[in-house]
């Protein structure tokens, strides 16, 4: 199994990157070299009620996904995710085998939860803004996307995680639109249908751009303490207080 300084090591980003102080609270985030940034999980059988039911989100899919003979890709993970990670378009891979986030990109989102303590399958649930993969690199993702914001809510209403993390500019604009810089909107706390979101890099960018590896790592660790103050603030008053 990976040490967390070989999984740094492949997220490109070792030595192991010192937290910095700005302009959010970094309080909660470890910040000495040999421990990376930890947090609370919420008992979430307890906090949650029920279970994503996809069966009735597909039969309110839009015909412009079902009718297109590609496999959809609803997304997978934990049900009661506390984190939800939602990438762009499907690519080859995730047509192919019907799980998201495959492929190279896939396994380089494992190591960057991995670095967070997190597992997909174990309070992560992944998703992808469009969720079958666009033919010949069409360019009718804007159509689909748009098709899918009612599946996109009923997920993060169904699921209720703590925090949303996007993947990509794409994904971020579906969420709370873009009409800055992409780096405008990183490591700056959103909220959409009540749920705090954070947005960062998509995997695939980064094996494509890898000197962007660091800045992703910053986001994600800005997400990590964005969850500790979530948790925190949920967390009951003790008496003596």
């Amino acid at each position: 199994m990976s040490t967390r300084e070989e999984i740094l090591k492949e997220l490109g980003i070792t030595p192991i990157w010192k937290l910095s102080k700005g302009s959010y609270d970094t309080s909660s985030v470890e910040t000495r070299d040999s421990v990376l940034p930890q947090f609370s999980l919420k008992n979430s059988a307890l906090a949650k009620g029920g279970q994503l039911r996809q069966a009735s989100v597909i039969k309110g899919e839009s015909s412009v996904l079902l009718e297109s003979g590609s496999h959809v890709v609803l997304g997978s993970g934990d049900l009661q995710a506390d984190w939800l990670f939602v990438g762009e378009t499907q690519g080859v891979e995730e047509s192919l085998s019907g799980e998201s986030f495959s492929g190279e990109a896939g396994k380089l989102l494992d190591n960057m939860l991995s670095a967070m303590h997190l597992h997909r399958n174990d309070k992560v649930y992944l998703l992808s803004v469009v969720r079958r993969r666009i033919p010949n690199d069409q360019d009718s993702g804007h159509q689909e996307s748009v098709s899918c914001t009612g599946f996109l809510e009923q997920q993060v209403r169904s699921i209720q995680p703590s925090v949303i993390v996007t993947l990509g500019n794409f994904a971020a604009e579906r969420f709370i639109g873009l009409n800055r810089d992409f780096s405008d909107y990183r490591q700056v706390t959103h909220e959409c249908w009540g749920v705090n979101l954070i947005t960062t890099y998509h995997p695939q960018h980064l094996l494509d751009n890898p000197l962007d590896k660091a800045d992703a790592w910053k986001d994600l660790c800005f997400a990590i303490d964005v969850m500790n103050r979530a948790e925190r603030a949920r967390a009951p008053v003790s008496e003596n207080q």
